[in-house]
């Protein structure tokens, strides 16, 4: 066998049925015959060494999730497939791909991405890290109490972020009344107690948090003023002029009678005493007119118990 380094050239490079060829940098053509007796007549059929480049890994995406849970990681290739390790030695890929999902985490953790094309492998694997981070930063999302959708003094109270898409394209979730959660996808709290509850938003792309205290009204169909310490009073749960500057609040009795007035400032509550009287096991009327931070003007109608031991 007599080799060529053209289709044409008369100078065989090598003689020989194997031709370890130079190192090179593109990809080349040599040419090869049969020869009987060194006669270079004949013809050369073509064979081609191959350069394959060695792919490199272009870029890597990090990802902070806030607690635990399951971290997406992405990669990309300057060619070829993507393999994913558990670790810089390990034998085994995990899952091929530009993105890998982990498993459930709680701790952070560093992957290993490599390519792979046409049999080269890149120089090394790159690391790829699921940060878990506890620590979650405040946040500013210019919240405002018109962005919820407010159902109180109903079976089912219940508080609804009306737009919660409006926020951006970062991935959101949404917990109440404590930080550390859990938190949900849904943006609606239902079966609420009437008071007081604070929507927390977490942005989990930077645990990022903000929050916003929301009142649920509610009306007490009780009291017992028995000085014990407990429901000595009757008062609207979920009421400070921080959400309703102006009110009107009036008790009565069975006859229509003015017991009390009452307001959200020193006056808020009522013991069921009426000019120094204490008064009987009845029950009483209220109306409540609200006008909350908007001008927004509510009413309210409804009755209660005194109940004495």
């Amino acid at each position: 066998m007599v080799w060529f380094n053209s289709l044409t050239s008369t100078t065989p490079i090598f003689t020989g049925s194997s031709f370890n060829i130079p190192n090179l940098t593109t990809s080349t053509t040599y040419y090869v015959m049969a020869s009987v007796n060194g006669c270079l007549e004949g013809e050369r059929k073509p064979v081609v060494a191959t350069i394959n480049n060695i792919p490199t890994i272009t870029t890597t995406t990090n990802t902070t999730i806030c607690d635990a849970g399951i971290a997406t990681l992405k990669a990309t290739a300057s060619e070829g497939t993507l393999n994913w390790y558990e670790s810089l030695t390990s034998s085994d890929y995990i899952t091929t791909g530009n993105t890998f999902e982990t498993p459930f985490i709680s701790e952070s953790k560093t992957y290993y991405v490599e390519a792979v094309s046409n049999g080269c492998v890149s120089n090394q694997r790159t690391p790829v890290q699921a940060i878990v981070q506890y620590t979650k930063t405040p946040i500013n999302l210019n919240l405002s109490i018109s962005e919820f959708q407010i159902i109180d003094n109903a079976n089912n109270n219940s508080i609804t972020i009306k737009n919660a898409s409006d926020f951006g394209n970062d991935d959101y979730t949404f917990a109440i009344d404590n930080i550390d959660g859990p938190y949900q996808e849904s943006p609606t709290f239902e079966n609420l107690i009437p008071g007081f509850h604070t929507i927390f938003i977490l942005d989990n792309t930077v645990c990022g948090v903000d929050q916003i205290v929301i009142p649920i009204l509610g009306f007490p169909k009780y009291f017992t003023p028995n000085n014990d310490g407990f429901n000595d009073t009757w008062q609207l749960k979920g009421f400070s002029t921080d959400f309703y500057p102006v009110s009107e609040i009036f008790i009565f009795n069975r006859f229509g009678k003015l017991m009390g007035k009452l307001d959200a400032t020193n006056n808020n509550s009522w013991n069921g005493i009426f000019n120094g009287k204490i008064l009987p096991s009845s029950d009483y009327w209220f109306t409540v007119k609200l006008t909350n931070t908007d001008g927004l003007i509510t009413n309210y109608k409804g009755h209660f118990s005194l109940l004495r031991q």
